[in-house]
């Protein structure tokens, strides 16, 4: 007679299985987020100061879009720009004009989610606006490009037709900086925004 032994675990209960669900679901995530930093997951968007109300306002009611506080860059840009700036290099403060009032020059999102560049600018007691590149971006994509606060000084420009040698800022401009592409640095000339190509 051949006897066989079997040794049977008793099935666990319904609600013992309903108990195991979350901790099933963290070891998935916990899975998922290993693997996206193993492959190079995408970085976290990096902030900029805030936008000043009164540019914040212009943008909302006079351009019915949104000044942009925050980009998101591929993973090389944001290590180098978090290391350098500490924060999304978006936007620039200061009296560009010389009227002794702040002047706003950042990106600006649309409805429809393209990104400007755009300067808000003070005319007496009011504010005017400018735009001076389009499309530069798109919303929910990685930005390529940067807004830096440039100081007065002598600005070589970039040998090319229609474009000036050098210029002499009397007053803080800003400079539009496509990533390894080219650069440009905006600033007040009579009564109007003028551009110097510096690069190419």
């Amino acid at each position: 007679m051949n006897l066989r032994t079997s040794i049977h675990a008793s099935r666990p209960g319904l609600v013992t299985r309903l108990a195991l669900v979350p901790a099933v679901f963290a070891i998935m995530a916990l899975a998922a987020g290993s693997s996206a930093q193993a492959c190079g997951g995408s970085p976290r968007a990096l902030k900029s100061d805030p936008v000043p109300v009164f540019a914040a306002n212009y943008v909302k009611n006079k351009l019915l879009g949104k000044a942009v506080a925050r980009a998101r860059y591929d993973r090389y840009h944001t290590a180098r720009l978090r290391n350098k700036f500490g924060k999304a290099p978006i936007q620039v403060v200061a009296d560009f004009n010389g009227d002794g009032k702040r002047d706003w020059a950042g990106l600006v999102r649309t409805r429809k989610g393209v990104i400007n560049l755009v300067v808000i600018y003070s005319r007496g007691q009011q504010y005017r606006h400018a735009l001076l590149q389009k499309d530069v971006g798109r919303s929910g994509y990685n930005l390529g490009v940067s807004v830096h606060l440039q100081k007065p000084g002598r600005i070589k420009g970039f040998p090319a037709e229609n474009n000036p040698k050098s210029v002499r800022l009397v007053r803080p401009g800003f400079e539009f900086v496509y990533f390894e592409k080219s650069s440009v640095v905006y600033y007040w000339k009579k009564r109007q925004f003028a551009a110097i190509w510096t690069s190419d």
